[in-house]
């Protein structure tokens, strides 16, 4: 923990538990229909009216739910410690070192998603769909720009995730992320572009591709906000002007693709905003929060976690459910797999291709240092 700041990590941990209690214990079973046919799976015969779904009714129509916040604040997180990154590697060095972060724990995290899939579908006579252009489509991360089909329903975001590093890459080229103009003015022109484009269908790709991505850039780059703010580059006067201008560019944004993202806007609005205010007091406050080992263990699984939790719960808790396990135990059981594979993936996959990665860069380092 010595190099990281608690409170981001901190958030990490919650952000993975909201959104694997969103999926697991809440969306399988209130849209268990739907849920069946994105994964393949047969659905309930009968769905159980769980108590703690009581707090899901009141706070859904308010447009508070758990995966657009949790996912809200793996953003602002992103925001907020990829300048650390790019600062210390420059922007060619800080590319690798996300391919490593990014690309061996997806790639084996999605293929255990998928045999998973693979086995239901030959266990219960349901049709495979999957193919290896599919896979191979989704983890590349570039599956917006092939048109392909989600496998895991969480792909999209790593894509948004992707686009930030290379945005984040460009600027580091040709100045820092400290410069305030540097981030608002590529903001400003994406946010010209969802302007002024058709989106009449069919929509042109490149269109449909920034659409998705427009709203959570800028809001991307409030978390960069709190880290210029934290190393005293920006005054607090300058930080929430730079972010009340980031917001108001990410709301525009929404709006003007909210068609293309099929996202109720109360989701959005209630949800990010909510997961805003959470960062804020979790940074405001960051001196007096404790530290907490198991939150600092889930924010260590995080990533592999959020890639494994997803379809492979919703198989689980099938099969379970299927073979008569009462649903709080099936709940448990299926919770606690997600976070044993991933602390798996994690030791034998994350950990290592971090350490290449790294070891990759400093070697570059120390071979510019001779030159």
């Amino acid at each position: 923990m010595r190099d990281r700041i608690w409170f981001a990590q901190l958030l990490r941990g919650v952000a993975a538990l909201i959104v694997m209690y969103r999926h697991l214990a809440v969306g399988f079973w209130i849209a268990n229909a739907p849920v069946a046919v994105f994964a393949g799976l047969q659905p309930l015969a009968e769905v159980p009216d769980l108590p703690h779904h009581a707090l899901t009714r009141l706070l859904d129509p308010l447009g508070i739910t758990g995966g657009p916040l949790g996912v809200g604040l793996f953003f602002l997180i992103s925001g907020f410690v990829i300048p650390f990154s790019l600062e210390r590697l420059g922007p060619w060095r800080f590319l690798v070192q996300r391919v490593f972060r990014l690309y061996p724990t997806y790639a084996v995290g999605l293929g255990l998603t998928c045999g998973v899939l693979a086995i239901y579908s030959a266990t219960h006579g349901t049709p495979f769909r999957v193919t290896w252009l599919d896979y191979l489509c989704n983890v590349s991360l570039c599956r917006d720009w092939l048109k392909g089909d989600g496998i895991d329903g969480i792909v999209w975001t790593l894509e948004v995730e992707l686009k930030f590093y290379l945005i984040c890459a460009a600027i580091g080229t040709v100045t820092t992320l400290r410069s305030s103009l540097a981030i608002v003015i590529p903001m400003g022109l994406l946010t010209l572009f969802c302007c002024s484009a058709d989106f009449t269908p069919p929509v042109h790709r490149v269109v449909s591709v920034l659409a998705i991505a427009a709203p959570f850039l800028p809001f991307m780059f409030l978390g960069t906000c709190f880290y210029n703010h934290q190393h005293g580059n920006w005054s607090l006067g300058k930080t929430v002007l730079i972010g009340v201008v980031l917001a108001a560019l990410s709301s525009v944004n929404f709006l003007q693709v909210q068609p293309q993202l099929g996202l109720p806007p109360r989701y959005f609005f209630a949800s990010y905003a909510l997961a805003l205010v959470i960062f804020t007091l979790a940074y405001t406050f960051q001196n007096r929060i404790p530290y907490s080992r198991v939150l600092n263990g889930l924010a260590e699984i995080s990533y592999p976690l959020y890639v494994v939790h997803g379809v492979s719960g919703y198989v689980l808790l099938t099969v379970l459910m299927s073979a008569g396990c009462p649903p709080y135990p099936a709940i448990a059981i299926t919770m606690a797999t997600a976070i044993a594979v991933a602390y798996v993936l994690h030791v034998i996959i994350e950990k290592p291709s971090l350490f290449l990665g790294r070891r990759i860069v400093k070697g570059d380092l120390r071979c510019r240092s001779h030159i």
